[in-house]
């Protein structure tokens, strides 16, 4: 079995503040995009888990989210038999794509099949939330709102198509890292309800206008931009160098390194060869992906739902 395992951007993230329980509430919009590493599963006649992989470098072992995937499903089915995953990474690692969460959910879906585990999505959306925070949203795609850690999804209308540029400046920020630039209050604290009320305000925006056929990328916004950019001098050269090269809206990539920007309609290639002149990092020209879209895909590759 081959799949793709799409990335994903943040059309909003906030940061509502930390949790008893160490994590952070957030209320953030999702979308997934077409940047896609490539995986391959096949199953095995010994018990093994085989994790091989090449292109961007990446945990190995039970550190990384698919073997943990194929570990968890094997363990909850009482799975006999084995699997050799081959995993290509075209998106950036610790860059806040969500590359390793999809391939979590990737891993989760195929071998549903391919063991036939008889999961439903339910089951899955539960498994999902003990591999990490992102993991559910791959497996339903398009654009959905996610609320306390970013597990609890509700699917939203997808907006107007929107061809975007992603900028890698060449390192990775892990989430841990990330939070501890900033400086967030306690969930339950007096200011937080009215940034809890602001955000809510917000999301509705969003949808209402996603209902008028708007397009949103006037909404962008980041809570790790003013933290990370102020700390890291090379992610704000970069944030300068997307505006410079002509995007309207420029804003971090969830907590992780790359930058998103949104060019003016049809200059894309413009901002692209722009920033590829400019040698601020990897560029890649990207387009968002709606649920129907995302789910064809899956569906392509034998593991939709």
């Amino acid at each position: 079995m081959q799949v793709k395992s799409f990335a994903k951007i943040n059309w909003i993230l906030k940061v509502l503040g930390r949790r008893p329980d160490s994590f952070h509430e957030v209320s953030t919009v999702l979308q997934t995009v077409d940047l896609a590493d490539r995986i391959s599963i096949e199953l095995i006649p010994s018990d093994r888990i085989e994790l091989k992989t090449a292109g961007y470098e990446v945990a190995q072992g039970e550190t990384n989210l698919a073997h943990r995937a194929a570990c968890l499903l094997k363990r909850e089915f009482s799975i006999r038999t084995g699997t050799r995953i081959f995993l290509e990474k075209r998106i950036p690692v610790g860059a806040g794509l969500g590359g390793g969460s999809s391939n979590a959910a990737m891993v989760l879906l195929g071998l549903n099949r391919l063991w036939d585990c008889g999961a439903d999505a339910k089951r899955l959306q539960e498994l999902g939330q003990q591999l990490g925070s992102d993991v559910p949203f791959f497996l339903l795609g398009g654009t959905a709102w996610g609320r306390s850690r970013g597990e609890q999804l509700s699917p939203l209308p997808d907006p107007p198509h929107e061809e975007l540029v992603l900028c890698y400046p060449g390192f990775s920020l892990s989430t841990a890292e990330a939070y501890a630039m900033g400086q967030w209050p306690s969930v339950g604290a007096a200011s937080n309800r009215l940034t809890k009320t602001r955000t809510d305000t917000k999301i509705r925006r969003f949808c209402d206008y996603v209902e008028d056929g708007r397009r949103v990328h006037v909404l962008i916004e980041n809570d790790f931009d003013a933290p990370l950019l102020k700390t890291l001098p090379q992610l704000s050269e970069t944030h300068r160098a997307l505006e410079k090269a002509g995007c309207e809206r420029v804003a971090l990539c969830g907590s992780g390194s790359t930058v998103v920007g949104v060019p003016a309609q049809s200059q894309e290639k413009l901002v692209t060869e722009r920033l590829c002149r400019a040698g601020v990092g990897q560029v890649f020209q990207i387009s968002t992906l709606a649920r129907n879209q995302y789910q064809a895909a899956l569906q392509k590759s034998g593991v939709g739902l």
